[in-house]
């Protein structure tokens, strides 16, 4: 079960269907006893949901701040559908279940980070980290540039092009993160390149319900380049998502 920890939700945030399952959710969270502690996305260890949580909160203000930017920003152009925009709140906590697998990174590029997710999000809690957002589409690049700016992220470039076209930035990245991008065959395609050549290195994407056929697709691009899957973790019940996935893979040579 996934809880999350919240005082009052913010009707900027989510939807009124959202915050009703969200207050349901902070009921139960409020019965399981925790000693409240400031911590870094550093400090996070594997599998620890709750001190995931105590990072939500303590970044509240700005990850309520990029909601907001992005409900008014959605209004003059496309970035997200109007279903995908009325689950704000999902997509934040979606995003920030990768904060456990990029905590001992130094830079990570984010493919085809549209909306700001999980680009965004991450970079506002893992300030220490470097991040690269990428993106074709010049009015989602804008949309990213002004977040940050307005959310004063020193952390972040974003980058207006295609993916195919930045060979420039191949072997720079500690991690490539991806979330809704591509089936996981051109994704795995798309992502490798981007690896630094080290032990560490490593491709993190969120999926889905159905990653598992997705990772058997995959089979084949995962031999021709030499990549393994190291892991997944799955996550259900996430107020507004039906299950949602951490998949790992890293280079076998560097593995």
């Amino acid at each position: 079960m996934f809880l999350l920890q919240l005082t009052e939700p913010s009707p900027l945030f989510c939807s009124m269907e959202a915050q009703r399952t969200l207050k349901k959710h902070m009921m139960r969270s409020l019965n399981t006893p925790s000693s409240p502690r400031i911590i870094s996305c550093r400090q996070i260890p594997h599998g620890d949901l709750m001190d995931v949580e105590q990072l939500y909160e303590q970044h509240r203000e700005k990850l309520d701040i990029f909601s907001r930017l992005l409900s008014s920003a959605n209004k003059r152009v496309n970035l997200m559908s109007r279903e995908e925009i009325s689950h704000i709140s999902s997509h934040i906590l979606d995003s920030l279940l990768l904060a456990e697998e990029i905590h001992d990174m130094n830079s990570i590029i984010d493919l085809g980070s549209g909306g700001g997710f999980p680009l965004i999000p991450l970079a506002i809690v893992c300030p220490d980290i470097s991040f690269t957002g990428i993106d074709s589409a010049q009015r989602k690049t804008d949309f990213l540039e002004m977040c940050k700016v307005k959310l004063s992220l020193s952390n972040v470039q974003i980058l207006h092009s295609s993916i195919e076209e930045s060979a420039h930035l191949h072997a720079q990245f500690d991690g490539v993160t991806a979330r809704a991008l591509a089936p996981l065959h051109s994704l795995l395609s798309l992502a490798t390149p981007f690896l630094k050549n080290n032990t560490s290195s490593r491709l993190i994407f969120l999926k889905g319900t159905h990653w598992k056929s997705e990772v058997a697709a995959a089979s084949g691009i995962m031999t021709e380049l030499g990549v393994q899957h190291n892991s997944t973790v799955e996550f259900s019940n996430i107020p507004g998502r039906e299950h949602s996935a951490v998949l790992t893979f890293s280079p076998k040579s560097y593995s």
